[in-house]
């Protein structure tokens, strides 16, 4: 009997249905992100464009960017600015070294578990959830978020936003963390009707 891990066709013949509800899902964000993210994404561009930073990429790909940022925030800031001090450099160099040295992945991954229990992952956090982001914790998060490996990629491209809020005054910066955070509780309400309607299908 063949084992099925996963799904995508719920109770319906076919996995069209799925496919469908995350494209109208996805379209969306994407409108609602127009008002919010999209004049942010603009200036962005702009500032990656005058300082020759990157080869420009769809406006999509950086309003995604914007909308992880929010998620990611949500979810790991709390925790990552109850850390006040670890060897950030080190695991994010051994995050590194255990794709590079696949004979030795092992033991990399021995000690990064006993690493990460030990210094990224407090027993007792804070709780910061409601409040908006200073550029100050977004450094100290980002760095967290490169030491466990898992979000390496998204602090790298996380580390050229912080770059470009760091041109903003105070009022604007409010005001892209207010647009930003809003867009997050719209995505995650938005999530849950999309959710609650597969379940009735």
């Amino acid at each position: 009997m063949e084992t099925v891990t996963y799904s995508l066709k719920c109770a319906n013949s076919n996995s069209e249905t799925y496919y469908h509800d995350v494209r109208e899902f996805t379209n969306t964000i994407l409108i609602q992100a127009d008002d919010s993210l999209k004049p942010i994404v603009k200036e962005f561009i702009e500032y990656l464009h005058t300082y020759n930073l990157e080869e420009i990429r769809e406006t999509e790909e950086y309003i995604l960017e914007l909308i992880s940022f929010g998620v990611l925030w949500k979810s790991y800031s709390n925790i990552a600015l109850s850390v006040h001090t670890a060897p950030f450099i080190t695991m994010a160099r051994s995050a590194e070294w255990r794709k590079k040295h696949q004979h030795i992945k092992p033991y990399i991954d021995f000690a990064r578990g006993i690493f990460t229990t030990l210094f990224l992952l407090p027993q007792n956090y804070i709780n910061k959830k409601t409040e908006l982001p200073t550029l100050e914790q977004i450094d100290h998060v980002c760095k967290w978020f490169e030491a466990t490996g898992e979000f390496r990629e998204q602090a790298l491209r996380f580390i050229r936003w912080r770059a470009f809020w760091g041109t903003k005054t105070e009022e604007e910066l409010f005001e892209i963390f207010f647009a930003m955070m809003s867009s997050h509780d719209g995505l995650k309400n938005n999530l849950r009707k999309l959710l609650e309607s597969t379940q009735k299908t």
